[in-house]
């Protein structure tokens, strides 16, 4: 598969008996079972509450039967998307939130790390496009 097909992989939804979402080679279905009705177990089953109790990636890729912890990271995507809260320290580890207060604190730390390294990647992704403005002779205005 070319880097532009791979790029171009979008999250989709697929009708009919065993619905489930898609993302490129994985997925995680809508009902309890997949489309060749073996129980259906995504990674967040694996999970345990609280960043004290955080799993980490090499212990999940063997728990979730990944090959790689690229694997792991895509299938923890692909859960997310379809909406599982999937916290991750910055020990490399994953976590559902914990509950009440704590788990509150939690989920705001995960969101405040999303934000920065968001904002993070904004930043790079302007300055290249000031560095390819300039190499293509156009006038830069910040």
């Amino acid at each position: 598969m070319s880097g532009k097909e791979k790029a171009a992989q979008v999250l989709q939804h697929q009708d009919g008996d065993g619905d489930q979402i898609m993302m490129g080679d994985y997925f995680i279905p809508d009902k309890q079972y997949t489309p060749d009705r073996k129980p259906f177990q995504g990674v967040a089953a694996f999970l345990k509450r609280g960043n004290e109790n955080a799993i980490s990636t090499a212990q999940l890729v063997r728990l979730v039967g990944c090959g790689t912890a690229r694997q792991l990271q895509k299938r923890i995507e692909v859960e997310r998307a379809a909406g599982a809260l999937i916290l991750s320290s910055s020990r490399g580890g994953y976590y559902l939130p914990a509950d009440g207060e704590q788990g509150r604190a939690e989920i705001l730390a995960y969101k405040r790390t999303l934000h920065a390294r968001a904002i993070n990647t904004l930043r790079a992704a302007k300055a290249a496009c000031r560095a390819l403005a300039v190499l293509e002779g156009q006038e830069v205005i910040s």
